[in-house]
């Protein structure tokens, strides 16, 4: 067992006595077990089963033997008169101590508030405030800009500002920077004692030499004695109900201000002292004033003085405050605290070692907790959360309860380690020691039978059996197994278990049958037994596991199947059969078939498992370990089977309860668990007055924001020339005093900005600086993300959920973690969504956004930038691919222009050089002839001759306009202009259409190339007028426009339709030409309307 030295020596330093196995008496028949190797040992058989199965060892059916005819009776003693022992006082409630281990700067404080996201904000005497969530505290001070160390008074007016009176002045906090008011801005002194804001949104403050102040958000207005203060020195001040100002002085007492004017109040019309200390009003409207005479009660008409009397010897009250349940609480200087319940005062004793606390204030939270501070011993909270210490008599130590029980009246009964036995009622105990004829004063385990009788298990002397009257004691003589008697369980058949250090014996009213590691059992140090639901006994030990005795055979369970560890404290079942065993390496459960094990991995607050107890009504299962205590749940679903978890109560969240006794839990008729604490004793735990209520939903805040798991100082971002703005100045240095704990120096900062200068955000928030509307780099893209559900008095028990939405659908398992890291995130929006669900079971929900920008080539303007030049090279390509295919189609059409030119030139050189070289020869011929022709032939001669000679000519005039249109010579030496013309002068000589030809602009020569092409473009388009368009006029303009040549041609003719293909008119060469030359043709034309055709060529392409 554990606990003291004493309880060691006595339980594994004691000699194991020779248990002979005959003893075994009625034994049934054999355990078969197939797949098993079976040998024999001392004339036992064992059974080694497969993995998982433990050991089974039969029992042979002749090993008996009838003890009684051969023991001597047990001695029997009667019970003397019990000594009746009152405890100490009333059940005690916990008050939990908050100091400089929880984080508190110092340990003396003078002042506290709440503000409207539920922090504890405390004012200290010379490190100057703290904020305390539950979670962690942060410290201001000077350094930060409070105007002192020493902090009186603190208030959150209405606009969520918060106001701290020092004893250097006035400072304002709006979460962001401190700004400090002093005689200087007009307050009446610097020595601020009180704060209180009015229905208008006016700040009071009080001083203690220039009397009171009132601040509008612009200038103070001052009020002294002159207007009717009854004294100057101002300690406490009150906004009441009706709007009215209270004013609590140091020597004139009190004052109500109106608006108007002030109305006094003194010992004269009934106040218990006129030094005021502070003032409190009711949910009913009475005003508590106290003093260091008592405290004094306003009804609104006349005071009624509450003395202490001669119970407290004094009357030095320092504060007062209403519980939920209108208790007045009071603080004294130094006599702890008081309960006034409006009959009696009960007084509590905050602080441990009975010294005597000077409360300096007292405070309720909206879930009902009251909170003081002290001076010199940091704050202390306290809640009805069903936990209270019940006071043991005077000379008992607090870690002498082990064995606990409940008896058929109702009574508790307590072994204790050195003090005997104690039966408690709910007020008294009756304490039976040796002196009542107890053979022992060290108990271990107490248990009532169905018969009302207790058994008692002693450390030296064996059994003991209280039926009321005497004492009956059982030890080795009378076949038990062992004297030291560890534990007692009452079987469905009505026998009495007894596990000893040498093994276990059990008791049919008649006789006792023991059983030790020589008939098969796991091993004989025995610490707990159990009767399951199938009517199996299963007995722990220590260092040997655990064996289940099912009447016939031991079947034995170690680590080899998969207990937990070897030494086993306690053992109890649950309702649907399984077995819970509490070990030395956390808890195990077996359904069975196998063992699964739970330590803090899974949520118990510790792995040492020294008790179990069930509430038998409820089926709840409480565990007992070295950090307080844990309740079991183990929930079963068709989709994720069983489920376990643990609810938890330690000093970690509230509850003083650390480590507990072996075997020391239990659970009463009431549902109520009791338990015997190494540090507290007796005590006593109603889960059912746990604060269940749902309550407001905790202010779930983010705390801070790290980037790359780097603090960065946001305020230092914010602008790139900070230091020309003062207010944010002073807000950078208070983010870096809190979060990096010192002022950084400027090459730092500037280093910081530098390394950050991607970042990107919209603003700070108030109180906690993180950036709101992030926008981070791709390369800064881990953030960790701080975060509390604000809660003083139940931090510790939040469990918290996140998901981060654009990266995953999943929420984290629930737990008690308040930081997420989350690396490597890519480029993209997202939501930080964050849950926390409170002890009472309420959910509280805040979200964070933020986005990490992509890297530029990873931008849609890159991706358009990329698409753009793909497709400019695509473009490129395919534009010099069309640029060669048409550099070749220009090549081949010169080429075939050039051969239809040439081709032309030939023929006009051949037409010139034989055909009219062979006409003209022809024609003097012919003139020859006629010469010499007869008289009589001459007329008739002449007459051929000279038909021959107009052929001929008609012949050469055609041989001449072929030549002109095949090489024309006046394209050559006058240019374009005068071969159009020349070729308009020919048709209006040769066919009846009336053509009218015309210029604009000025055509300048051009390449003859160019403007061959040109003429060749002219004559098409007056041949296809001339064989096409039937027409009778003609209008033909070619000129210079925007830097083109322009062609246009327009008939009066039968037209055609330009939407469909047309064989023939010579439009094919006339677009072929155009698109050579780099022009555009429009063609409009309709059937029976005649045509326009209007060709325009770049000029400045082919300009000569």
């Amino acid at each position: 067992m554990k606990k003291s030295s004493h309880v060691k020596a006595s339980f594994f330093n004691g000699a194991i006595p020779l248990v002979v196995w005959l003893t075994v008496l009625y034994l049934p028949g054999f355990v078969s077990c197939r797949d098993s190797a079976v040998h024999f040992e001392n004339g036992i058989e064992k059974v080694e089963a497969p993995s998982g199965k433990g050991m089974v060892i039969r029992i042979p059916e002749g090993l008996k033997k009838d003890l009684l005819n051969t023991k001597p009776p047990p001695r029997v003693t009667n019970v003397g008169n019990p000594e009746v022992r009152s405890a100490e006082g009333e059940e005690s409630p916990f008050f939990i101590n908050y100091g400089i281990s929880q984080g508190l700067p110092v340990n003396s404080i003078l002042c506290s508030a709440f503000d409207k996201m539920g922090n504890l904000w405390l004012g200290t005497a010379g490190d100057g405030v703290c904020r305390y969530d539950g979670s962690s505290c942060a410290n201001y001070t000077i350094a930060q800009g409070l105007a002192s160390n020493v902090v009186f008074s603190i208030l959150q007016s209405s606009d969520a500002n918060l106001w701290f009176a020092t004893s250097g002045g006035l400072t304002r906090y709006d979460g962001y920077r401190f700004v400090t008011f002093t005689t200087k801005d007009g307050l009446p002194g610097n020595f601020i004692s009180s704060l209180a804001e009015d229905a208008r949104g006016n700040l009071w403050v009080g001083t203690s030499e220039g009397g009171l102040a009132r601040y509008d958000g612009k200038s103070f207005a001052n009020f002294t004695t002159s207007q009717g203060l009854p004294d100057n020195y101002i300690r406490c001040l009150l906004k009441a109900q009706d709007g009215t100002l209270w004013i609590g002085t140091a020597t004139g007492g009190l004052s109500n201000y109106d608006g108007r004017q002030f109305k006094n109040y003194s010992v004269k019309d009934g106040l218990a002292d006129n030094a005021v200390s502070n003032m409190m009003q009711g949910h009913d409207g009475d005003i508590w004033v106290s003093s260091q005479s008592g405290i004094s009660k306003w009804d609104g008409k006349s005071f009624t003085v509450y003395s202490l009397g001669q119970k407290f010897s004094e009357n030095k009250i320092n504060c007062a405050e209403e519980d939920d349940e209108g208790n007045i609480w009071i603080g004294t200087s130094n006599k702890g605290v008081l309960k006034f319940n409006g009959r009696e005062m009960v007084s509590y004793n905050i602080i441990q070692g009975g010294r005597e606390g000077n409360i300096t204030s007292i405070r309720n939270d909206e879930k009902g907790n009251l909170w003081f501070t002290t001076w010199g011993n940091g704050v202390f909270r306290y809640k009805a959360n069903g936990l209270s210490a019940v006071h043991l008599p005077e000379g008992l130590s607090a870690d002498d309860v082990f064995g606990i029980n409940q008896d058929l009246t109702g009574n508790l009964w307590l072994g204790l380690k050195e003090h005997g036995l104690m039966e408690y009622g709910g007020k008294l105990f009756r304490s039976f020691t040796s002196r009542q004829g107890l053979p022992d004063d060290a108990i271990w385990t107490v248990m009532p039978d169905r018969k009302g009788n207790l058994w008692i298990g002693t450390d030296k002397a064996g059994l003991v059996k209280y039926d009321g009257v005497k004492f009956t004691n059982y030890t080795v003589a009378q076949g038990l197994a062992g004297n030291t008697v560890s534990a007692l369980m009452e079987d469905s058949k009505g026998r009495i278990w007894v596990g000893t250090f040498e093994g276990v014996s059990v008791f049919d009213g008649v006789r006792f049958t023991s059983y030790t590691s020589d008939q098969g059992l796991a091993g004989n140090n025995v610490l707990s037994l159990l009767e399951s639901v199938n009517g199996d006994i299963w007995i722990a030990t220590h260092d040997n596991g655990v064996s289940k005795f099912d009447g016939t055979s031991f079947h034995n369970y170690s680590v080899v199947q998969g207990l937990a560890s070897n030494t086993v404290y306690a053992a109890i079942g649950d309702k649907n059969g399984g077995v819970w065993f509490g070990t030395s390496r956390g808890l195990s459960f077996f359904d069975g078939r196998k063992f699964e094990n739970y330590t803090t991995s899974q949520g118990l607050p510790d792995n040492y498992v020294w008790a179990l107890a069930e509430d038998k009504v409820s089926g709840r299962i409480w565990v007992g370990t070295n950090n307080g205590i844990s309740l079991l749940r183990r929930i079963y679903s068709d989709d994720k089977g069983a489920e376990v978890s643990f609810e938890n109560f330690n000093e970690g969240n509230g509850y003083p309860v650390r480590e507990v006794n072996t075997g020391a839990l239990f659970v009463d008729s009431l549902g109520v668990l009791w338990i015997g604490s190494r540090d507290h004793g007796l005590i006593r735990f109603d889960y059912n007055l746990v604060g269940k209520l749902p309550g407001n939903p905790p202010e779930l805040v983010i705390k801070s924001v790290k980037v790359n798991e780097k603090n960065v100082c946001w305020h230092n971002l914010s602008i790139m020339d900070i230091r020309e703005n003062k207010e944010d100045s002073l807000a950078r240095v208070n983010e870096m005093v809190s979060v990096f704990g010192e002022v950084l120096e400027e090459s730092v900062l500037d280093s910081m900005r530098d390394e950050h200068k991607a970042i990107r955000f919209d603003s700070i928030g108030r109180f906690y600086p993180v950036p709101h509307n992030l926008v981070l780099p791709y390369n800064e893209n881990t953030v960790t993300i701080s975060f509390a559900a604000v809660d003083p008095a139940a931090a510790q028990q939040m469990k918290y959920q996140y998901l981060l939405e654009g990266y995953s659908n999943d929420w984290s398992p629930l737990s008690n973690n308040t930081v997420a890291v989350l690396g490597n995130i890519p480029p993209g929006k997202y939501l930080f969504k964050l849950k926390a669900l409170s002890p009472s079971g309420v959910w509280s929900q805040v979200s964070y956004a933020f986005t990490i920008r992509a890297p530029w080539w990873l931008t849609w303007w890159a991706y358009l930038l990329c698409g753009l030049l793909l497709g400019a090279i695509f473009f490129f390509f395919y534009r010099n691919h069309i640029r060669a295919l048409e550099r070749r189609q220009e090549k081949r059409i010169n080429l075939m222009v050039a051969t239809q030119e040439e081709e032309r030139r030939r023929i006009a050189r051949d037409l010139h050089d034989e055909v009219g070289v062979k006409l003209s020869a022809l024609r003097l011929s012919l003139s020859s002839l006629s010469e010499k022709l007869k008289a009589e032939e001459k007329d008739q001669a002449e007459a051929i001759a000279r038909q021959s000679d107009s052929l001929v000519g008609e012949a050469m005039q055609d041989v001449r306009r072929l030549l002109v249109n095949l090489s024309p010579r006046i394209l050559e030496e006058f240019g374009l202009i005068s071969a159009v013309e020349a070729i308009v002068t020919r048709i209006k000589e040769t066919s009846p259409i009336q053509i009218h030809f015309s210029t604009f602009g000025t055509v300048e020569r051009m390449s003859h190339d160019f403007e061959l092409s040109l003429y060749r473009m002219v004559q098409e388009l007056i041949n296809n007028v001339i064989k096409h368009a039937d027409a009778k006029e003609v209008s033909l303009q070619l000129g210079m426009r925007d830097e083109k040549i322009v062609l246009m041609i327009e008939d009066d003719g039968n037209g055609f339709d330009a939407g469909k293909q047309v064989e023939g008119h010579g439009l094919q060469n006339l677009k072929v030409r155009t698109q050579l030359m780099k022009g555009t043709i429009a063609i409009d034309s309709h059937q029976g309307k005649g045509t326009s055709i209007s060709i325009e060529i770049p000029y400045n392409q082919k300009r000569k």
